[in-house]
């Protein structure tokens, strides 16, 4: 009160590290009073918050989560982009057999027309096996 101090804990001359909290009375009494109060190091512990581990924490996995979302939607991209190019050389190799097949179809055609006008036969002879058509 006044100039004079009154009142000092020995545990808050102890924890430098956490400053005492001060509030400022001007007119009490016609006196200045000072209180200030100091936590003990027990009562931190007991009553400390982990919102800053949490966030920190919180913030890593969803880091983790958009990075492992992300590599699995362009491993899915390449693996779309590798079967529409697979899908367009089937569909070219498909395409190149069915006009084989129109190719050979006329020229069987052709040659079952030549014999049959020109009343002639063709046998072949398989001479291992002893086959003949």
């Amino acid at each position: 009160m006044g100039r004079t101090e009154v009142y000092r804990s020995v545990l808050a001359e102890k924890e430098s590290a956490n400053p005492p909290k001060e509030k400022i009375y001007p007119n009490l009494f016609d006196q200045r009073v000072r209180i200030g109060l100091a936590p003990t190091q027990e009562l931190l512990i007991s009553n400390k918050r982990y919102l800053p581990e949490m966030a920190l924490v919180g913030g890593l996995a969803i880091t983790l989560l958009l990075g492992f979302t992300l590599h699995l939607a362009r491993r899915a991209r390449a693996g779309q982009y590798l079967s529409e190019l697979s899908n367009k050389r089937l569909v070219a190799e498909n395409e190149e057999r069915r006009r084989i097949e129109a190719r050979l179809k006329v020229s069987d055609e052709r040659l079952r027309l030549a014999l049959d006008s020109t009343q002639i036969g063709i046998f072949e002879w398989n001479v291992p096996k002893g086959h003949v058509y």
